[in-house]
């Protein structure tokens, strides 16, 4: 199965093709939110690259969120729009997901919480600035070869997180994203176990998003195209607008 996939939640821009778990070809770079006039050359060329023409794919997977308004929009349309017009089935993964595979070496599956148990040695936190003093974050344990989600994604202050975070914690909490540079203190404050992910894996990557995608649709869990919408978890500034005038 090869699937491409796409990530445009963040700064970063993100493409990949990924076939049984191997990365085929892939580019990754801070496009300064600029996705609209760099995703299609991008797609192209990592399609090129991999050696991969687009009727030769098994599917589509994109990171639906949470994220950056406008890149979430480019992202999840512009992915729409290859599969609906290339027939390919597509897969909307959480951008906290993917991006939390990244420190299980972008392999297994992300597991449903089995309880409330607490006390783990080691979570995963990838965390991304919300803006309005808020973080878009969740939390993962490694179960095995797979991730076992505690905490769905959620906005909220820095310290609220923290607190939620607190009652699973009993060592190390590694956060990815960029909320850390911003939140760190707070963070730090009340996890004496936090620290930075490496450079390298702190933000997302689209072949983690291809490998959670292609599981979803070989096991016919892709849903349907009008299912597939961008996770916002709050309104945007101008939706807020259009309440309060």
């Amino acid at each position: 199965m090869i699937i491409l996939g796409i990530d445009t939640a963040t700064r970063f821009n993100s493409v990949a093709v990924v076939e049984a778990g191997a990365i085929l070809a892939e580019i990754s770079a801070d496009e300064g939110l600029t996705h609209s006039s760099r995703l299609a050359r991008n797609v192209e060329l990592v399609l090129k690259n991999a050696k991969t023409p687009l009727q030769n794919l098994s599917g589509i997977a994109i990171s639906k969120g949470p994220g950056s308004f406008t890149g979430l929009r480019v992202g999840v349309s512009f992915a729409k729009g290859l599969a609906f017009s290339s027939g390919l089935p597509i897969a909307g993964i959480s951008t906290l997901d993917a991006l939390a595979l990244r420190l299980n070496g972008t392999s297994g599956k992300i597991l449903p919480s089995e309880g409330t148990a607490s006390g783990f040695e080691e979570l995963i936190c990838p965390a991304l600035d919300g803006k309005k003093n808020e973080v878009f974050f969740a939390l993962y344990a490694r179960k095995g070869k797979d991730l076992l989600k505690l905490l769905p994604e959620v906005n909220a202050p820095a310290s609220v997180a923290a607190d939620r975070i607190l009652a699973f914690a009993k060592g190390t909490v590694i956060f990815q994203g960029d909320a850390f540079p911003k939140y760190g203190e707070v963070f730090s404050l009340a996890l004496k176990g936090a620290k930075e992910a490496p450079e390298e894996l702190r933000m997302p990557s689209a072949a983690a998003t291809a490998v959670l995608g292609a599981g979803m649709i070989g096991e016919g869990r892709e849903g349907s195209f009008g299912e597939l919408l961008p996770m916002y978890l709050r309104s945007s500034d101008a939706e807020l607008g259009r309440k309060n005038g």
